[in-house]
């Protein structure tokens, strides 16, 4: 009897061991699920996962339109609701559904709007999947509905997305021009600014616009090249995506690794390595002020010019040293003395007597300004309202005197700005 029920038992473990490969292998390892979140084509008999509720936020209309809806993040993800309707209308409204209120108003051509609606029927919209899953938490979702000829489809995602699908929606924001209602013109992010600090102010030192710049490559001139810099390379996104569907772990190695292959493709493809987007940032702006050491090499041994000013003046030396993260600080470090190393202007300053030194004593980055002041920093430099780096150290430190570890960074940073 004991004999019976351990092959029984033994039996019903392989039947169940079996039935959990045969469900791995067609998702995890079926192609169109790496890239897709979920297979669209599932095999004979199986239909495209379904949304079981369209997302509530977005309200059905019987005029054709596109409507597209980012959502908010744990972190600084901007949250806003976009609609165009068949005559070129454009409502931008920021913020919940409960506090949008009138919001923004623009228009396209209907050329632009038919474009758009065709570039949703070459990738074939109406028949994607409802729902696509998020590899992780803190990923806010996405919405996105047309409605055409009577006929309504919405999808709702996350990281993952079928292909096209991201590259249709960043093209609708870039027909719309929204960018010039998320991070606007007239502000700056200044050492004035930057411990109070608003996320407002479309400006090299301030590293979470810079982010959101690089990752949407929305902003009017941005170049593919300059998203690639800076970490956020499509190829680069659908390694990453991939490895994370096959149960493996992404290290900030592979990041760099894919980046840097992407980045000399890209290169060799001819893309203007000194190209600038209407803020004035290049490649090497944007890569060095998200620390990313390698692609700095990489873009200066491709001819990209060190010490090339943005419109408020900024260089790349300015951003990398201004990178205020301190799990960063090695590769803003880093960052630096390799633009040192390359002739960068140590105390070349931007339109407001701003200097590399100001910036890394700000961020509290002892060895940032180890190396500027080794290249010949002038610490007693003053900025337009007279203050010098030692003030924004203090600065800042005070503004962290509740953290302790913080402090003592800055403390450390202090001894160094002293040379003690």
């Amino acid at each position: 009897m004991l004999r019976i029920r351990y092959l029984l038992t033994t039996a019903l473990l392989l039947v169940f061991a079996l039935w959990v490969i045969q469900c791995y292998r067609s998702s995890v390892l079926d192609p169109d699920f790496l890239l897709y979140g979920q297979s669209v084509t599932l095999g004979p008999g199986r239909g495209p996962v379904r949304n079981p509720a369209p997302f509530p936020a977005i309200t059905r209309q019987n005029q054709d339109g596109i409507a597209l809806e980012r959502m908010r993040c744990e972190g600084s993800c901007p949250w806003y609701l976009l609609e165009i309707d068949s005559s070129g209308a454009v409502s931008f409204k920021e913020g919940p559904a409960q506090n949008r209120g009138e919001g923004r108003k623009s228009t396209i051509t209907t050329d632009q709007f038919r474009d758009l609606v065709g570039r949703f029927e070459a990738i074939h919209f109406f028949e994607l999947n409802d729902l696509y899953h998020p590899t992780g938490t803190d990923i806010p979702p996405v919405h996105i509905r047309l409605t055409v000829n009577g006929k309504t489809k919405s999808i709702t995602h996350s990281d993952i997305t079928p292909p096209g699908l991201e590259e249709l929606e960043r093209t609708i924001e870039r027909a719309t021009n929204i960018h010039r209602w998320l991070h606007g013109d007239a502000a700056r992010f200044s050492l004035q600014s930057s411990v109070a600090g608003g996320f407002a102010g479309e400006d090299l030192t301030n590293n979470t616009n810079v982010r959101h710049d690089v990752e949407t490559r929305i902003k009017p001139g941005m170049t593919q090249l300059m998203q690639i810099a800076g970490g956020w390379g499509m190829a680069t996104k659908i390694q990453a995506q991939t490895a994370m569907r096959r149960m493996q772990h992404v290290t900030d190695a592979d990041r760099v690794r894919w980046t840097l292959a992407e980045l000399r493709q890209a290169l060799e493809r001819g893309d203007d390595v000194n190209a600038a987007d209407e803020t004035g940032w290049t490649a090497l702006m944007v890569t060095a002020a998200m620390a990313q050491p390698q692609s700095v090499s990489t873009l200066l041994d491709a001819g990209a010019h060190v010490d090339q000013r943005d419109r408020h003046g900024d260089t790349a030396l300015i951003g990398a040293a201004s990178v205020p993260y301190p799990h960063l600080k090695v590769a803003a470090a880093e960052t630096v003395g390799i633009l040192l190393a390359h002739g960068a202007s140590v105390d070349a300053t931007n339109d407001l007597g701003e200097s590399p030194l100001m910036w890394a004593a700000s961020a509290g980055n002892a060895e940032a300004i180890k190396l500027l002041l080794s290249a010949a920093a002038n610490p007693a430099l003053v900025d337009r309202t007279g203050h010098d780096a030692l003030f924004y150290l203090r600065n800042a430190r005070d503004h962290w005197a509740f953290d302790p570890a913080t402090v003592a960074r800055y403390d450390e940073a202090e001894s160094v700005l002293l040379r003690r």
